[in-house]
């Protein structure tokens, strides 16, 4: 007997496999759902927290809040952009 592969995927389909019919052609249900987007996962920042949870910036020492859209991140903290910048231009003078 011939292996059935799935028209979307070209794997074989067991016969354990959950299959649906597309027009005589036979796939995989799992390829027939929609794909989840990537989620990017994070490394957990090494700020220190305010009260309310939120992040303290290393340059400055104020808390950076929720709400807040001038925001960088280098590889392990979480700092305004404009301390940041402020610091840039420290080395470069």
């Amino acid at each position: 007997m011939a292996e059935r592969q799935c028209s979307i995927c070209s794997l074989a389909i067991l016969p354990t496999d959950s299959t649906a019919d597309r027009g005589g052609e036979l796939v995989h249900l799992r390829c027939l759902e929609p794909r989840k987007p990537a989620t990017r996962i994070e490394p957990p920042l090494k700020n220190h927290r305010d009260v309310r949870g939120d992040p303290i910036c290393p340059a400055c020492g104020r808390g950076i809040d929720r709400g807040t859209s001038a925001v960088a991140r280098t590889a392990d903290y979480m700092v305004h952009l404009e301390c940041l910048l402020e610091a840039r231009r420290m080395l470069q003078a």
